[in-house]
């Protein structure tokens, strides 16, 4: 049903017999709404569907933007947008007996890794390998917000590919104001760029639907433009083949941040999960060339204004030793840690660290004990007497995730686009601009140090 029937139907297999089929009659004098028989000819009753909204006059199709009503329990009331009677994104829909809510978004994608970004959409290549010529594309993937989560959602739909960022780029920003249009959101032009550099057991697919999971349940502003940058990753049991392949596609986000300053974005922020973290300390020189100072206007140049890791991949020792370096780019700089996460816990078996000193930074959450406390440590009295979250003394967060188990698989890894009160908290720390002193969900553990954790109440509290 879900599969050969949309395509008979596409493919215009049994020509009119549907129509014939569904009983399907346009209701004389109200353009757009008809009546069929939900179960076809073993149905007595009749329902309602109805298009309102932009067609093309040549087809008669749905064209442009519009709304659909179909009354039937598991019908939607959809608000969106139409290209020759399909729907695509951005849209917004309801269904009619559950109340269940879908948001359907686009998420641009670059890329330099060697699947093919139409073809390969869901595969790894074993071997990872980054290419010469980058690819562009926009994905359109459909999530679910609240009501019944269908199993099969997020799902990314289809990708539109580009020949550059400058095709690119325009296409983001018209579909992110068209979304806030549709929710009723104030208008406002997207001049800030948030990448998303995901972790190594990640297909193409599997990071745009995470990335637009985590930017549906946010609410992200309009002000902020979504993007996926897809390095040369594999399955787990090339762990080490990708770790060691990350320098050969060096460059890569670097020259994204720079066509993304050409294209009209004044600021940047960076996401990053799991062994993406290596990616980025490899590009931090490069970074360093193409976006402005902390403090510094530099011409041409766009602004790092967060740069957040969650769960990082990375030794402690080379994560402490670019700090410096990454608070000289970066206006804020987070850390969302987590001691239990397993994932991290192989990793540092895998490297020949278990229960060492030299763990990995992503389950630290003492700065204290990482040598971080000098600079995590700031003045309370300055936090009091200031909301500029851009201070020097207020710079750097580590969030310990460990309490976190709403929402949270039993690895603990990948949870941050599906748990609602880590999505919130970096929808604050992204799109408003706040420190985690000024974040409502957040305490801090110790005072004079930048060590928070969240407000949340443990699954057996009833």
């Amino acid at each position: 049903v879900n599969v050969l029937y949309p395509a008979a139907v596409e493919n215009g297999f049994w020509g009119n017999g549907f129509e014939w089929f569904w009983r399907l009659r346009e209701v004389e004098g109200e353009p757009g709404v008809f009546t069929y028989r939900p179960e076809g000819w073993f149905s007595c009753r009749r329902r309602r569907i109805q298009y309102t909204g932009e067609v093309d006059v040549s087809t008669g199709l749905p064209d442009g933007e519009g709304a659909w009503v179909a009354d039937t329990y598991h019908g939607e009331a959809m608000r969106g947008y139409w290209e020759q009677g399909v729907p695509v994104a951005p849209a917004f829909a309801r269904q009619v007996g559950t109340s269940a809510v879908f948001v359907k978004l686009c998420v641009g994608i670059v890329s330099n890794r060697g699947e093919d970004l139409v073809k390969e959409l869901n595969a790894y290549h074993w071997k990872p390998r980054a290419r010469e010529t980058v690819q562009y594309g926009e994905a359109q993937v459909e999530t679910s917000i609240t009501g019944g989560y269908f199993p099969f959602l997020p799902l990314c739909e289809r990708v539109t590919c580009f020949d550059s960022l400058e095709g690119l780029a325009p296409r983001v920003k018209m579909n992110v104001t068209r979304l806030h249009s549709l929710l009723g959101a104030p208008k406002a032009e997207p001049r800030e760029a948030l990448i998303f550099v995901h972790g190594f057991n990640c297909p193409i697919a599997h990071a745009a639907e995470r990335f637009a999971q985590l930017l549906s349940l946010g609410r992200m502003p309009g002000h902020v433009a979504a993007f996926v940058y897809s390095w040369a990753a594999s399955r787990a049991g090339a762990y080490d083949e990708v770790r060691n392949a990350i320098p050969q596609g060096a460059g890569g986000l670097s020259e994204m941040v720079r066509g993304l300053a050409e294209q009209g974005f004044e600021t940047v922020h960076l996401l990053v999960h799991s062994l993406g973290t290596q990616v980025v300390l490899h590009e931090i020189p490069l970074l360093e060339k193409v976006v402005s100072p902390v403090g510094a206007s530099v011409k041409g140049r766009p602004s790092l204004a967060t740069l957040t890791f969650m769960n990082a991949d990375a030794p402690r020792e080379r994560f402490l030793d670019l700090v410096p370096r990454m608070l000289g780019i970066a206006g804020h700089l987070t850390a969302y840690n987590d001691k239990t996460d397993g994932a991290l816990f192989l990793s540092e078996i895998r490297n020949g660290r278990p229960f060492s000193k030299a763990l990995t930074f992503g389950t630290l959450v003492d700065p204290g004990n990482t040598g971080l406390g000098h600079i995590a440590r700031k003045d309370a009295e300055h936090e009091a007497s200031s909301n500029d979250h851009l201070g020097l003394e207020n710079r750097f967060d580590i969030i310990d995730c460990a309490a976190m188990d709403q929402n949270v698989s039993s690895v603990r890894h990948c949870y941050f686009s599906l748990n609602t009160t880590i999505v919130a908290d970096l929808t604050e720390l992204i799109g408003r601009g706040r420190g985690a002193a000024q974040r409502d969900r957040l305490i801090r553990l110790r005072n004079g140090e930048n060590l928070f954790s969240f407000l949340c109440v443990p699954r057996f509290v009833r």
